[in-house]
């Protein structure tokens, strides 16, 4: 797991056997204490998925 700010918002990368990318508000990546090493799950909805070409 690692993670990116931009000021808005946090892009977070997991790997989980591919590329997997979540973005966050502040509020809710400091409302769920992430940090390097810290172990996250993924959930969503199928309709929220997106998939964009590899670059």
């Amino acid at each position: 797991m690692d993670y990116s700010f931009n000021g808005h918002v946090y892009s977070v990368y997991l790997n989980c056997g591919f590329k997997l990318k979540a973005s966050l508000t502040k509020y809710y990546f400091d409302e769920l204490n992430i940090k390097i090493g810290t172990n996250v799950y993924a959930s969503f909805s199928r309709t929220s998925v997106r998939i964009l070409p590899d670059q």
